[in-house]
């Protein structure tokens, strides 16, 4: 090892490779990296390891149904009203229908006030009609959706060394019981004021709940299968739309509704405290032993049966702090740039995908038929994202989502309704969210597969955080239609994904390549060159763990 060490950058590659064979024959073990051992380990996915993640997943129904209740909890019905004063029914007589007259203008561009002019006939409770957050109120209703949003922001910045200090189950855990606990609290509010603070709170859970847990799966996974793998994730958003769909539609009482997300979560809750934490995670700690039965465990279920005692893993152990993970983004400029072109990227596709979340009751007169169709298109294009993955790349499926989601928007602009409930609008929007969805989805494993395992927690939230400091804007864009011509919010989406697109042509595609485990790794797999000088001080060690399996033809 010290001789490799010492002159690798002197010695040809003729002249050194001998040495490793002869290390190797001595040791009597084969030396792999965990990449190299999980793609062995897992070849494909057979029944047994299909319902091992499919069980897995289950916990991150948890994230959507917390996100999507505020929009049936919190709705306000425009149309579900009566006049009972005198003053109302000469504004329905001047505006000639009911149609016409029963509408957001026609409530508050009149002045009009409850129990004195009108009475809500709406059988649903929520808790915008209880508090009166309606008409000139209704900014605090979306102020009550930001501060979800920003909880999210805060608590991706505080898991950015959550993850990679204590691990990325442990990570997700905490999360996990801070969203059931404020999720609780949000059923018990009084006032606004409560719901706010409540709403805050389990947004910052959530994110932290919910990253941490794709950041396992995402690790856990070999690569021909990560992409496979992702997809259980996103079913069960749309599954968990679906899950508070219905529950709204048969609950009236908007607190009831919070109890019934509180027992799914229990339960929800129960796969995360089964599963093992991520075998990488425990190698860059030094857990070789954990991480050598974790594989097992994984590769019985995948029906290969590895033995580790015949398996030296390759890797590098590099126990960092907080602030020396953020040095090494002065160590490397080129992590820099990425992580920061990253960051913007995820900002603009959030806003345009949470501004379409909390706009779909704008098209269509039932808030149930415009999220059943939203979460439907979701389902499918979930389904169809692997063979397009598959068969395009992460890069070049993203920018082609886009590009869609760009053309749909315009398309959208197109004022042509051919049922009540039904309008090129909607169908055009639903293409458009289900292309910046798909978008949104593949950044998962473009951040995770770019990043380096060393700081996958921290670049993952990062990018997460100004995603959602998009999801703190998209409320307010929802105020738009109020004001604007409908066509202003379609041009402003399409905008905004034209420069993710421009984002996501700047980042390199990671279709087939190795996750990085360190800084150094990374900055090779961008000159690809076997011992590139960094600068880095861990350069030279790093380089001779990865010369073995960088040159597999030395092995035995």
């Amino acid at each position: 090892h010290y001789f490799i060490q010492s002159n690798l950058r002197m010695a040809p590659r003729a002249e050194l490779e001998p040495q490793i064979v002869e290390m190797t024959v001595l040791e009597g073990k084969e030396k792999l990296s965990v990449e190299e051992v999980m793609d062995r380990a897992v070849t494909k996915l057979n029944f047994k390891l299909f319902l091992l993640l499919l069980f897995s997943s289950l916990t991150s129904y948890m994230w959507p149904m917390n996100v999507v209740s505020m929009s049936f909890a919190g709705d306000i019905r425009y149309s579900e009203w009566e006049c009972v004063s005198e003053k109302c029914r000469g504004l329905l007589d001047a505006a000639g229908s009911e149609e016409a007259f029963y509408t957001q203008q026609g409530l508050c561009g009149n002045n009009l006030l409850e129990n004195e002019d009108f009475v809500w006939t709406t059988t649903k409770s929520t808790f915008s009609l209880e508090w009166g957050l309606y008409c000139g109120n209704e900014q605090t209703n979306t102020m009550i959706t930001s501060l979800f949003n920003i909880g999210n922001f805060l608590g991706l910045l505080a898991s950015t060394a959550l993850y990679d200090q204590i691990g990325r189950k442990k990570g997700a855990l905490i999360g996990a019981l801070i969203e059931l606990v404020s999720s609780t609290a949000s059923a018990f509010a009084p006032n606004y004021q409560v719901m706010m603070i409540s709403r805050f709170v389990c947004g910052f859970g959530s994110v932290i709940h919910l990253m941490g847990y794709i950041c396992w799966l995402l690790e856990f996974s070999p690569g021909p299968l990560r992409n496979i793998n992702s997809l259980f994730v996103f079913l069960g958003w749309s599954n968990g739309y679906f899950m508070v769909i219905g529950i709204s539609y048969f609950v009236d009482e908007w607190r009831y509704i919070y109890y019934c997300i509180t027992g799914l979560s229990v339960l929800l809750l129960i796969p995360l405290l089964l599963v093992p934490e991520s075998p990488r995670f425990n190698l860059i700690k030094g857990r070789d032993s954990e991480a050598k039965k974790t594989i097992e465990l994984f590769s019985k279920a995948a029906g290969s049966n590895i033995t580790m005692d015949q398996i030296d893993l390759i890797y590098t152990v590099k126990i960092q702090n907080f602030l020396e993970q953020v040095k090494d983004f002065k160590a490397y400029p080129v992590m820099l740039r990425e992580t920061l072109v990253t960051m913007f990227t995820w900002f603009a596709i959030s806003l345009v995908m949470y501004s379409y979340m909390f706009t779909w009751g704008k098209f269509s007169s039932s808030i149930y038929t415009s999220y059943c169709a939203a979460a439907t298109s979701e389902m499918v294009l979930f389904l169809v994202t692997v063979p397009i993955v598959n068969w395009l790349g992460r890069k070049n499926t993203t920018l082609a989502f886009l590009m869609t989601a760009i053309v749909g928007n315009f398309i959208a602009m197109i004022n042509y309704r051919f049922h009540d409930n039904w309008s090129v609008e909607l169908l055009a929007s639903l293409i458009s969210s289900m292309s910046i969805n798909g978008s949104y989805n593949v950044m998962y494993m473009l951040t995770v597969e770019r990043a380096p395992t060393t700081h996958s927690g921290m670049i993952l939230s990062l990018g997460n955080s100004m995603g959602r400091a998009g999801g703190i804007l998209s409320p307010h864009v929802n105020l738009i239609y109020g004001i604007a011509s409908r066509r202003a919010p379609l041009a402003l989406y399409a905008g905004v994904a034209l420069l993710a697109l421009a984002g996501v042509c700047y980042l390199p595609d990671t279709t087939g390549k190795p996750i990085p485990q360190t800084p150094a790794e990374f900055m090779k797999s961008r000159t690809n060159k076997v011992g590139a000088d960094t600068g880095h001080r861990d350069d030279q060690k790093d380089t001779q763990l990865n010369i073995v399996y960088e040159n597999p033809e030395a092995r035995p």
